[in-house]
C-alpha cells in the first residue's frame, strides 16, 4: 500500500510536507509509512481519499483496477490534480522565493511521538487475556496506601508472633544481655507503625 500513496503523492505534484499538509496526515507519520517503517492506518486511507476522491477505492486497498475512478491513468506521473482542500492559511500567498519553504529531508528523522495514531498497523495489536474476576480497584490515594500499610502490618505481626523470630529474639537477647521493648516500622510515605513485644 506505501507503493500506492507514493504514488497518489507523485499523481498530486505536491512535495512530501505539502501532501501531509493538504491531507491532515503527520509528515512524520507520512514518511515512516512511505519508508516502510509503519503500515497506513484506516484514519491515514480515509484521509488521503477525502483529499482526493477520484481515488478508486478498489486500486488503494487492494491495487486491483485503475488509480483513477472511470479514468486513465497512463501520464499520472506528469499529471498534477487541484485537490479539493482549501491551502491551510500559512500556505497562501506564498512564493518560491519565500525562505520558510518545507523541505522533504526535514521529515525524514523526525522521532515517532507516543499519542501518534495515524501510523498503528495490524501488526501492532497486542491481545490481552482480561480475569473473569476483578477486584474492586480502591477509590482513592489513601485507601490504596491504607490497605498495604495493612497488609505490610498483618505481615509483620505474623512475623513477630512467629516461633523463629522469638527463637532469633531469645539467642540474641541473651548474648547481649539487653532486652527489646519495642520495634518501629519507617514507611517511604513518612508514617510509622509501633509494636510492642510485650503485647506479643
Amino acid at each position: 500500500m506505501k507503493d500506492r500513496i507514493k504514488k497518489i503523492q507523485e499523481y498530486s505534484g505536491l512535495s512530501l510536507g505539502v501532501f501531509a499538509s493538504r491531507t491532515g496526515i503527520k509528515a512524520a507519520s507520512l514518511s515512516h509509512i512511505l519508508n516502510g517503517r509503519n503500515n497506513p492506518s484506516l484514519d491515514v486511507v480515509m484521509k488521503i481519499h477525502e483529499t482526493f476522491p477520484e481515488i478508486s477505492w478498489e486500486w488503494m486497498l487492494y491495487g486491483t483496477g485503475t488509480m483513477l475512478n472511470g479514468g486513465n491513468v497512463d501520464n499520472v506521473d506528469n499529471k498534477p490534480v487541484e485537490s479539493n482542500i482549501a491551502p491551510s492559511p500559512n500556505q497562501t500567498n506564498r512564493t518560491i522565493f519565500d525562505n520558510d519553504s518545507v523541505k522533504e529531508e526535514e521529515f525524514e528523522d523526525e522521532p515517532e511521538l507516543d499519542d501518534d495514531t495515524d501510523d498503528v498497523g495490524d501488526d501492532n495489536i497486542v491481545d490481552i487475556d482480561v480475569p473473569k474476576t476483578v477486584e474492586r480497584a480502591p477509590s482513592n490515594l489513601s485507601e490504596t496506601i491504607e490497605n498495604q500499610q495493612k497488609s505490610e502490618s498483618e505481615i509483620i505481626d505474623s512475623f513477630l508472633k512467629s516461633d523463629s523470630f522469638k527463637n532469633i529474639l531469645d539467642t540474641h537477647l541473651k548474648a547481649k544481655e539487653k532486652s527489646v521493648k519495642k520495634i518501629i516500622v519507617l514507611y517511604d510515605d513518612e508514617t510509622y507503625a509501633e509494636y510492642s513485644l510485650n503485647k506479643l
